[in-house]
């Protein structure tokens, strides 16, 4: 099945991305927070 091959190369990519966004998810919220205090 090609697309499963496909799929799985951009998986790294995948990951990536949504590492990135907890990442700023978090600054975000730790920003939000140090302006609530």
């Amino acid at each position: 099945e090609p697309w499963r091959s496909s799929f799985s190369s951009a998986d790294g990519t995948i990951d990536q991305a949504y590492a990135d966004l907890v990442a700023s998810t978090e600054l975000t919220l730790d920003s939000c927070l140090k302006l609530l205090e």
